[in-house]
């Protein structure tokens, strides 16, 4: 199984060479990411918040079960395994507190 962490690291870098290039990236698209807690994130040192991972998200022009399950293009929950649904139950809560 692939860790979230690691997905948005190859997903970083299909698209910019490095951290620092995607954060300056995201700032230019109007999305503030601090570079060292982008590389917190991006190393699974840290986990991010609802408000971070929609930036991410935008910044990077992927959705967020492309990042958090690897299903870009897909949707539904038939394919993930207990641990995955966690996550994505995790999320979904977190977005819940942070849209009241």
């Amino acid at each position: 199984m692939v860790l979230p962490s690691e997905r948005l690291r190859q997903l970083r870098e299909a698209k910019h060479s490095s951290q620092k290039a995607f954060c300056a990236h995201a700032e230019r698209a109007g999305y503030i990411i601090a570079l060292r807690r982008y590389g917190a994130i991006e190393r699974g040192d840290a986990s991010p918040s609802a408000d971070e991972i929609i930036k991410i998200c935008r910044a990077m022009e992927i959705s967020a079960d492309c990042w958090l399950m690897g299903e870009c293009g897909a949707t539904g929950t038939a394919k993930l395994d207990g641990a995955e649904l966690d996550l994505v139950r995790d999320l979904m809560l977190r977005l819940i507190a942070f849209s009241r």
